[in-house]
Formats: structure tokens, C-alpha cells, sequence
């Protein structure tokens, strides 16, 4: 009466939306990352225009510490 099929239960993982979330706060950081870094290399020379700084003093900004 009792085959090996009667009382077996679906033993599937849930899928949730937890790792999506995950790898799509991880592109985002990367994108704001580029972002960031690619306007501060394009506005680097605008802003040593601005303050009348030349190629060595204007260069500061853009290394790292």
C-alpha cells in the first residue's frame, strides 16, 4: 500500500530574492565606483583651470595617499 512515491516531500530549495539583491548592490557599487573615478580623472583638468594651477600642483588630487 505504502509504495516508495506515497510519502516523499519535495525537498527543492525555496528560491528568494536575497543573492539577487546581493549581486545587483554589488554592480551598483561598481558602477558609482567608475562613475566616481571617471569624473574625477574628466573634471580634474576644468578644476585646475579654475584655480589656476599647472600640471604638478593640479596633480595631487588624483593620487592616492
Amino acid at each position: 500500500m505504502t509504495g516508495p512515491d506515497v510519502n516523499t516531500q519535495d525537498t527543492r530549495p525555496a528560491v528568494t530574492t536575497q543573492p539577487l539583491l546581493g549581486v545587483a548592490g554589488v554592480l551598483l557599487g561598481a558602477l558609482i565606483a567608475t562613475c566616481t573615478g571617471r569624473l574625477m580623472s574628466v573634471g580634474l583638468a576644468d578644476i585646475r583651470g579654475a584655480l589656476h594651477l599647472g600640471v604638478d600642483e593640479g596633480g595631487l588630487p588624483s593620487t592616492p595617499p
